[in-house]
C-alpha cells in the first residue's frame, strides 16, 4: 500500500515493472560505511549551525534520519527471504521486511499479464509522475502460482 502521509490513503498500491534482479540481490544492498558516515557528518553540521532542538522538530532524531535514508542490515533479512527476491525478482526495498522504519507489504507477483503492466507503465503521466489520464483496474485474478 502506498500513501502521501496521514488520512491519504486512497487504494494505491505498487506494481513494479522489470525483471526486479538487481533489486533482489543481497550483495546490492550493503550500505555502504561511507555512506552512513557521510549522512552522520551532515546531520552533526546541522546539528551544529541550528541547534539539536531545531534539527529534531524539523528532521527527527538521528535515529530516524538513519530508519528513513539507511535499510536494515542486509544481514537482518532472513534468508529465505533473500532466496525468494533472487529467485523471482521484486523490489526488496519496498518490503517492510528490509527497511528499519515503514516499507510496505508484498503481497503478490504478477506471473502471467506482464503485457498489461507495460501498457499501465506506457500511459502519459504529469510532472507529479501521476497519469494524465485514470488507469482503472476492472478484475484481477488472484492464483496461486503453480510454476
Amino acid at each position: 500500500m502506498a500513501n502521501a502521509g496521514p488520512n491519504t490513503n486512497g487504494s494505491q498500491f505498487f506494481i513494479n515493472q522489470g525483471d526486479g534482479a538487481a533489486f533482489g540481490k543481497r550483495e546490492n544492498h550493503k550500505p555502504a560505511q561511507a555512506t552512513i558516515d557521510s549522512l552522520k557528518t551532515q546531520y552533526d553540521n546541522l546539528v551544529s549551525q541550528h541547534g539539536k532542538k531545531a534539527v529534531e522538530q524539523y528532521y527527527g532524531t538521528w535515529d530516524d534520519v538513519l530508519a528513513q535514508y539507511v535499510p536494515l542490515a542486509y544481514d537482518s533479512v532472513p534468508d529465505a527471504v533473500w532466496d525468494l527476491y533472487e529467485q523471482h525478482g521484486g523490489n526488496i526495498t519496498l518490503d517492510g521486511a528490509f527497511r528499519r522504519k515503514g516499507g510496505h507489504t508484498v503481497f503478490g507477483q504478477v506471473f502471467k499479464g506482464m503485457d498489461v503492466v507495460d501498457a499501465i507503465a506506457a500511459v502519459e503521466t504529469n510532472s507529479n509522475d501521476k497519469p494524465t489520464t485514470d488507469v482503472i483496474i476492472n478484475s484481477v485474478e488472484i492464483t496461486v502460482y503453480n510454476g
